[in-house]
Order: structure tokens, then sequence, then C-alpha cells
């Protein structure tokens, strides 16, 4: 399955590609990466991320799922210090040395590389890519027009609906995603209306599900 978008030229591009960490983990559908407070802003539950592939040329793409707090020794030795021996400012420079944050991204698809001299015309499939990301591959924060493009066919939503990994989350993840994405679209009540009809398309066989949903996109508007 393949779409072909214009780049979003109507929306203005303000989100800059920020560094978020690196992969220490993968398979063919999630990967987690991992860095230290505050390395840069870490992306929020339902934000999309990429991380190019450079064997492969491919960008992946996917949304946040989970986001977990390392336990360490030295993170429990703190945590059990009599507060009066640990000033507020040291609580922060521990938490900034110590502390790792583990984020975990579901794959929802990827782009193609752009045709020489045409980066509008990047494709987008929402399918899982041929191999995982690679170990230590940065991993980014979606721009605002890698986002529009990605999310402006309504089967950016799919692979939320179907994957397993997400299945303690899914509802929530769903509607964190199109909440992320709205500020990108134009007209935030259409993009939401689309997608609304994607989840009834996709669930008509689990009437209470979609009703949950839809009810809480409603609150979205």
């Amino acid at each position: 399955m393949e779409t072909q978008v214009a780049n979003g030229a109507h929306v203005q591009n303000t989100l800059i590609s920020a560094l978020n960490g690196r992969i220490i983990r993968a398979d063919i559908d999630t990967f987690v990466f991992a860095t230290r407070v505050p390395q840069q802003s870490i992306p929020a539950f339902g934000s999309l991320v990429k991380t190019h592939n450079t064997r492969t040329g491919i960008t992946t793409i996917g949304t946040i799922y989970n986001i977990a707090m390392s336990d360490n020794s030295s993170i429990r030795s703190i945590a059990l210090a009599d507060a009066s021996a640990i000033r507020k400012e040291d609580k922060e420079r521990y938490v900034q040395q110590v502390v790792v944050i583990e984020v975990s991204v579901l794959c929802l698809g990827y782009l193609e590389p752009a045709p020489p001299g045409a980066p509008e015309k990047r494709k987008v499939r929402f399918v899982l890519p041929s191999q995982p990301p690679w170990t230590l591959e940065d991993v980014w924060s979606c721009t605002d027009d890698e986002t529009h493009l990605f999310t402006s066919d309504p089967r950016f939503l799919t692979r939320m609906l179907r994957s397993d990994a997400v299945s303690r989350l899914r509802d929530d993840l769903i509607v964190a995603a199109i909440r992320a994405a709205m500020r990108v679209h134009g007209d935030a009540g259409a993009f939401v209306r689309q997608c609304a009809e994607e989840l009834a398309r996709q669930m008509a066989d689990r009437e209470i599900q979609l009703d949950h949903l839809l009810r809480q996109l409603v609150e979205l508007l």
C-alpha cells in the first residue's frame, strides 16, 4: 500500500527535527531508544519520531507508545537517602547524570528516499520496512511537514489498531496520536473526522471499543 502526497506546502514547518536519542534494541515492528535527562525535550506519548536506515535509505516512522525511567543502584541509593542530605540542585544534577529514559516506539510505516530534485514527492508506505532499525541509529522528532505528509492518509492508524505490542494502551495511543497530529493540519476538525471514518471502517466488528474511541475524539474538537 502506498500514498503520494504533496509535502504539506501550506503548513508552516515550525518544528525542527530534534535528536532524541539512539536505538538500543529493535525488532521488525518496534524499537526502543534511550536518552539521558534532559538531552533534548523528549516527545510525548503518541507523537511521531523517525529513524533513518543508512543501509536501505528509508526513514522509518513510528509513534511513541511508552516512556520509562530506568532503575539502577545509583537511583535507589539517592531515593533512600535522608531527605535533608540532598539539596534540590543536587537532585537535579543526579537526574541529569544518572537517570536514563527508555522510549518505546511502534513502527507505523516508512518514507522512501525522495527522487532526485523532488523532495516533495517522497512516497509513504503504511507497511513495515524489510529490516528493523539498526542499533545506535539516531532517533529524531518528525518535522511538521513530515507529520503532515504521513498523517494526511488515515491509514497511519492501521498499525496501532492491529499491533499486539500496544494492546494495553491501544485506545489511549490512538487518541494521543490523533491529538499530536491535529496541530499540523489546517482544518483540524476535518482531520479528526477523517480519522474517525477510518476507525469506523476498520473497527466495524468492535462496536463497544469504537464507541469509546469516537467519544474521546469528539472531545478533541
